[in-house]
């Protein structure tokens, strides 16, 4: 699972150098929601690992990724909305090589974290207009709520996470804090299989994908 963004990259790499095409575009599905839903911060889980694998490999030119962290099923690895997946997929093809003008193709994206004080401000390439505390149901529409941020997850540097109070401080901000942590030093977000409940979205309805800022 620690290696999976290595592996997937020199798959997609080999092909492109194979086929002789050039870096062609390379579209793919982050792992949906599966299993239980968690009731404590995860601290190790190799399901949501190959997810934020998943996400390092956008590095990689030319690639596009459709987060589903907002769909899935306890029981079935292969969850039935595909009508969500293709539209998230399609909108990466539309922008990137059919030049459409589309509101957004992806979902807010984690750039970089600052510690001030005893909060720790992440900053978000939103993908869109701004972010927003979203929820969706089934296939209908994401719809913005006036709820709190949840599935952040915050720990010192006795590695101990906990739930985290979180809000949306800019644009593209969101303010992580707990007010047992006074000196925090990493936030994951989403860090489960099935991070049931995470809420964060772009103002265009498009599901912020699972991030780690430690290396632990």
């Amino acid at each position: 699972a620690d290696e999976y963004s290595l592996y997937f990259r020199t798959m997609i790499e080999g092909w492109r150098t194979a086929w002789g095409q050039g870096d062609f575009p390379f579209y793919f599905a982050q792992l949906a929601q599966f299993r239980a839903p968690v009731v404590e911060p995860v601290s190790k889980d190799n399901w949501v690992t190959v997810c934020d694998q998943q996400r390092l490999t956008l590095e990689l030119k030319n690639t596009g990724m459709a987060v589903l962290n907002d769909i899935g099923e306890v029981q079935d690895i292969h969850p039935h909305n595909k009508m969500d997946v293709g539209k998230r997929l399609s909108l990466w093809a539309l922008a990137k090589d059919y030049k459409k003008k589309v509101p957004s193709y992806t979902g807010p994206l984690y750039e970089k974290f600052k510690v001030k004080g005893s909060a720790i401000t992440v900053s978000f390439d939103s993908g869109g207009s701004g972010l927003m505390v979203g929820k969706k149901h089934l296939m209908d529409a994401t719809e913005e709520v006036d709820e709190k941020l949840k599935f952040f997850q915050i720990a010192g540097a006795d590695k101990v996470w906990k739930w985290a109070d979180a809000e949306i401080s800019g644009k593209e901000t969101v303010a992580v804090s707990h007010p047992d942590i006074a000196e925090p030093v990493a936030v994951r977000y989403a860090w489960a299989a099935n991070a049931l409940g995470a809420n964060l979205y772009n103002k265009e309805g498009l599901p912020a994908s699972v991030f780690r800022t430690d290396d632990w």
